[in-house]
């Protein structure tokens, strides 16, 4: 039997969407663009196909747009399944933390199931999965948005319990403060016993905070970064700048079997970001470049992943103020 042809774009089209839903697939780097009648005018001759609307039928809007998607080809997802009214997490504690991952978990394979891909702004520069930023102060003004994601280096293993973000279901994640690994009685943790923290916040992908008065090696930092060369050493303001500069970068992407074009407008300079494309548990990582670049999936290197979350840490964003909103352009395709 003949397999069917994979065709899909992004961004993703949404109706009705909860707005916290909207803000955080924007803070995971995946593109998202309202549908409507001005979709409809600047894409009269696509490929509807292609193109999948996510939409809540709770909301009758949005069940009208759905029904003139359907008319007009494209394929809908209801995500109204996902949650129960009300229960859509927010705040910054750990069981809202916990239900916006497994949200974004469940709709991460909805979207799989329906055709579509899951593929995002990587939250670091490429070819960077972590980042340790240094300085006096964890978070303050500069990264009070980061405070959820970001931990310090333990000085004293008692007083500082490291964020585990777990898989314990192919649908599920928690948030644990308190694993055997963080609630050691140590009050002084020895080099390897940092390293070894160091490493795991690395391959969770979740940042961190070396303060001035953490205690170092040979005067310098308390592990070696020569050993975790895809760790970004940064500061917190430089942290945020990037971050700011994410939420700028707009991206387009098609996919017609394992062929991508992907598209970004953006005039992006000195900013490297990079691409994550997820297939299940599997993550393939290359960098965006400036105008349009064609890629392979069949030259991809895709890596088995059960430690990073797909959405990166926008599970942990402590939500103290709303993030920036991606630009996304709308654009008639040229032939």
């Amino acid at each position: 039997m003949r397999q069917r042809l994979r065709v899909h774009e992004l961004p993703l089209l949404a109706s009705g969407l909860p707005e916290a839903l909207e803000s955080w697939l924007r803070l995971a780097g995946v593109p998202v663009s309202p549908f409507g009648s001005r979709y409809l005018r600047a894409h009269p001759g696509e490929e509807a196909s292609a193109r999948l609307l996510l939409f809540d039928s709770r909301v009758q809007d949005a069940c009208a747009d759905a029904r003139s998607a359907h008319e007009r080809g494209l394929r809908v997802l209801d995500t109204a399944a996902i949650w129960e009214v009300g229960a859509i997490p927010q705040g910054g504690s750990r069981n809202q933390r916990t239900n916006r991952s497994r949200l974004l978990e469940r709709l991460k394979s909805d979207i799989e199931r329906s055709g579509g891909i899951w593929m995002r702004l990587a939250d670091y520069p490429f070819p960077y999965q972590s980042a340790v930023c240094y300085g006096t102060e964890s978070a303050g003004k500069t990264v009070s948005r980061f405070a959820g994601a970001f931990e310090p280096v333990p000085t004293r293993f008692a007083e500082t319990a490291p964020v585990a973000c777990r898989r314990v279901s192919d649908s599920t994640y928690l948030v644990d403060r308190t694993s055997e690994e963080g609630a050691a009685t140590q009050e002084n943790p020895t080099g390897d016993d940092i390293e070894t923290w160091v490493r795991r916040r690395c391959t969770q992908g979740l940042p961190f905070v070396v303060h001035d008065a953490a205690p170092s090696i040979e005067g310098d930092v308390p592990f070696d970064t020569r050993r975790l060369p895809l760790l970004w050493q940064t500061t917190f303001e430089e942290f945020a700048n990037w971050w700011q500069r994410r939420a700028e970068i707009a991206f387009r992407a098609r996919c017609r079997g394992n062929v991508f074009q992907i598209e970004c407008d953006d005039e992006l300079g000195d900013c490297s970001p990079m691409l994550e494309l997820w297939r299940g548990q599997h993550v393939a990582s290359f960098p965006l470049l400036c105008g349009t670049m064609t890629v392979r999936e069949d030259g991809l290197v895709f890596a088995q992943e059960h430690h990073r979350h797909p959405a990166g840490f926008a599970p942990l964003w402590a939500e103290t103020e709303r993030p920036a909103r991606n630009k996304v352009k709308i654009k008639s395709r040229s032939a």
